[in-house]
């Protein structure tokens, strides 16, 4: 029959969590009192020396070899537990110190939960009353109202920077005209039989295209904006901005030659004239997209990621969300719900 070992080993810096852990061992084997309480040589019996052998043996294989020494001559359970804890706990000014600064310098870190620092300012309270400084529940609530005030700073800066990478749908700078307000795809869009942007084939448009389906994300739609048809959605498979409201463009230029553009399901549309757009982005600054092409009819605005390159600006696609990215700042980002990004 094999003893079974300590899971926890003592070293050199773990006996906080070590000496926890052992009279938890001690208690579930009712050997517990064996550290506890100095036992008077008239009332030891046969029994408790037998189960104070085995106190002594659990603490003994608890320890790491090298340190072991320490305990070689330890007769009793509790003399080998007192001198564990002396030297481990040692109850001088440098300890003292060391321990107390860090209680007043305690303070929250960057993308941790306010549970976990508690739990480490808890821990940290009983290592002291552990080293003979115990702290008084004033302190205690004075550090941890300043862990909550920081908590709260980090989640206020966290709410504003995620706030401030979220582009308003349709703050852009239109012409001076009436300004239509745009209310979505046609009822009869899912009539359409032109071409697929994606695959090239009839019957369906880019979106429900089993080829851009089958392939993952790696053509993946984003919307700048709040919702997905009245922002302009940013597509790496589009050659071109485009938009079907007039009132979207500036400096406008109608197209004297006839050009056309075969959407989703096949339908060709006139392509009446081209311009630029200015969108405000998170700097508060406006982008100008130009040669953006106005094609009425068309269900939603589009920004093309090959056009957005040449201007310099670069789309940075990530699992959850897509950042534009320009002059190093961000100017817009996406977010991901489904297989669009928003």
């Amino acid at each position: 029959m094999t003893t079974k070992r300590a899971e926890v080993l003592l070293g050199s810096g773990n006996y906080f969590h070590w000496e926890y852990n052992m009279r938890m061992t001690l208690a579930r084997k009712g050997l517990l009192a064996h550290v506890q309480d100095v036992k008077a040589e008239g009332d030891i019996t046969e029994a408790w020396l037998v189960n104070d052998a085995k106190a002594l043996g659990i603490i003994a294989q608890g320890v790491e070899l090298q340190h072991q020494t320490k305990i070689r001559s330890a007769t009793r359970a509790i003399q080998a537990w007192g001198t564990l804890r002396e030297f481990y706990n040692r109850t001088t000014l440098h300890n003292r110190v060391t321990m107390t600064r860090r209680l007043h310098e305690f303070k929250m870190d960057d993308g941790a939960s306010m549970s976990k620092h508690l739990d480490a300012f808890d821990e940290l309270v009983v290592g002291l009353q552990t080293i003979g400084e115990p702290v008084d529940e004033a302190r205690q609530l004075v550090v941890k109202e300043k862990l909550l005030k920081e908590y709260e700073r980090l989640e206020k800066k966290d709410t504003t920077t995620e706030r401030a990478f979220k582009v308003n749908a349709g703050r852009f700078k239109g012409s001076k005209g009436n300004g239509r307000k745009w209310d979505g795809p046609k009822k009869n869009a899912g009539d359409f039989r032109g071409k697929c942007f994606k695959g090239n084939q009839p019957g369906h448009m880019k979106r429900d295209c089993p080829v851009r389906n089958a392939g993952g994300d790696d053509d993946a739609v984003f919307t700048v904006g709040t919702e997905r048809l009245n922002g302009w959605l940013i597509d790496s498979g589009a050659t071109a901005h485009m938009t079907s409201h007039r009132s979207d463009l500036l400096e406008y230029e109608a197209l004297d030659t006839t050009m056309e553009v075969t959407i989703a399901d096949g339908k060709k549309l006139t392509v009446a004239g081209r311009g630029t757009v200015r969108l405000l982005g998170l700097d508060q600054n406006r982008t100008k997209m130009v040669d953006v092409l106005h094609i009425p009819g068309l269900d939603r605005r589009l920004l093309s990621v090959g056009k957005l390159a040449e201007r310099g600006l670069n789309v940075e696609f990530q699992r959850s969300s897509c950042v534009i990215w320009g002059n190093a700042s961000a100017i817009a980002l996406g977010k991901k719900i489904g297989k669009a990004y928003m």
